[in-house]
């Protein structure tokens, strides 16, 4: 299984973003709007970093309103290989990565109807931090 995390600087030397965008259309027009929800697209580099396991999932990692210490989770995996702790391995690497980066805090949002992502976030240690009428946002000091 081909895994790898990059920063910003090294994004370019690999195949990461088509490795991330293969798993992102795995995924309904729906989940597709859930994970990106200004365009539905997944744009081709993370601000701050991206983490993939080939052909199963990926998370990226941008800038919270522009605070390189707090990163805004975007995480998909592909439909074939949920339920497998995927999300779990993600996490953990990216919670271990985000210490060498400098980010201190990650945050998480969901649509409300979205038991599944509620559920992942929670079990890996996110705390709700505020609810709103259709989503809930979540956080996780590291």
């Amino acid at each position: 299984m081909k895994c790898y995390s990059f920063l910003l600087e090294s994004i370019h030397k690999d195949n990461s973003y088509n490795d991330a965008l293969k798993v992102f259309n795995t995924l309904s027009d729906k989940e597709k709007w859930l994970v990106c929800p200004k365009s539905g697209k997944l744009k081709n580099v993370p601000t701050l970093y991206r983490h993939v396991i080939k052909d199963k999932a990926f998370i990226d990692l941008y800038p919270y309103n522009g605070n390189k210490e707090i990163g805004f989770i975007i995480l998909a995996v592909n439909p074939k290989y949920r339920n497998q702790g995927l999300t779990k391995q993600l996490l953990n690497q990216t919670k271990e990565d985000c210490k060498r980066l400098g980010v201190r805090k990650l945050r998480w949002r969901c649509e409300s109807d979205n038991e599944a992502s509620l559920k992942s976030a929670l079990s890996n240690g996110f705390k709700i931090t505020a609810k709103g009428k259709s989503y809930y946002s979540l956080e996780f000091k590291i």
